[in-house]
């Protein structure tokens, strides 16, 4: 059973390595760090 059926080339390889910033915005081994844009979020919606 195939579960991926796509393959990337090197080109796309690229530009997905181009976004990773190396930020986390999640439970690290110091704790947790939440999205700033979630943060803003929650403030909108939970008055």
């Amino acid at each position: 059973m195939d579960v991926f059926d796509f393959n990337l080339s090197n080109e796309e390889m690229q530009q997905i390595a181009k976004l990773d910033t190396g930020k986390r915005y999640s439970v690290d081994p110091k704790g947790i760090q939440v999205n700033p844009i979630y943060v803003s979020l929650a403030k909108l919606f939970l008055k």
